[in-house]
């Protein structure tokens, strides 16, 4: 159950924050989408077999896709501001599950119809349920900066 936990908080994180991220070009960072368009965005972008709809094998992808432009986020911040006093940038070296283990949880979780694939309803229904609530997410507020 741990272990599912883990990889489904794993997911969610890389998953939210590329999504919502958008591709930072040309965007105010007050411009957001919302969770339906962007649903509809990962949809079209990687719903190869036209069905409206992301099987495993689709979703794995845009999973792929999603860590990579994380990665090359995390590169231009290193680039910007630096290690934070070697310290790295936050949730970097965090071992992450593989894409096609989280597609297939996923896939399993969310999957209501049981069609083998998440269509829009069930992917924003993913989305949703895995958004962290309040105002410092589930864990509560970050610890105090070291002095």
């Amino acid at each position: 159950m741990n272990t599912k936990l883990l990889i489904m908080s794993g997911l969610a994180v890389t998953f939210i924050a590329s999504t919502f991220a958008g591709s930072g070009e040309g965007r105010k960072s007050t411009d957001r989408r919302s969770p339906e368009e962007m649903v509809a965005r990962i949809i079209v972008k990687n719903d190869t077999n036209d069905d409206s709809a992301l099987n495993v094998e689709e979703l794995e992808g845009a999973i792929v896709k999603m860590q990579e432009r994380r990665k090359e986020r995390m590169a231009k911040m290193r680039e910007q501001f630096g290690d934070r006093e070697g310290k790295g940038l936050r949730g970097e070296g965090r071992k992450r599950p593989e894409p096609a283990e989280v597609a297939e949880i996923w896939i399993t979780e969310f999957d209501f119809d049981e069609s083998g694939s998440l269509d829009g309803a069930e992917l924003l229904e993913a989305m949703g349920s895995m958004r962290p609530r309040g105002p410092h997410g589930e864990n509560g507020p970050p610890p105090p900066p070291n002095e």
